[in-house]
């Protein structure tokens, strides 16, 4: 089944998340975050890799905080605490793959 992320409504209230793709063993998510929006700390409930498809941030992992940036790849396992911010001017839109 083709999904077209344009037909998709945000399923956050606070950001443009879109679900791409649910099944038994992983989720797809395209999140977009504009100039100065964040994702506060949280607990990583499941195994994740993002995939910045477009734009600059910041992603902290526990205490250690990291640039990211086009075409970066970055798996972070379960039970690390996690933020992301769009320091950038434009949108940073990333692909979450979310492991089941």
């Amino acid at each position: 089944m083709k999904t077209n992320l344009n037909d998709l409504e945000s399923f956050s209230p606070l950001l443009d998340a879109r679900l791409l793709y649910s099944g038994e063993k992983a989720d797809l998510v395209h999140l977009s975050l504009k100039k100065g929006e964040s994702i506060a700390k949280h607990d990583n409930p499941i195994d994740v890799v993002f995939f910045v498809k477009e734009g600059n941030g910041k992603l902290t992992l526990n205490n250690d905080t990291i640039d990211i940036t086009t075409n970066d790849c970055i798996p972070v396992k379960t039970g690390i605490q996690r933020a992301m911010e769009n320091i950038a001017e434009s949108e940073l839109k990333v692909l979450v793959f979310k492991i089941k």
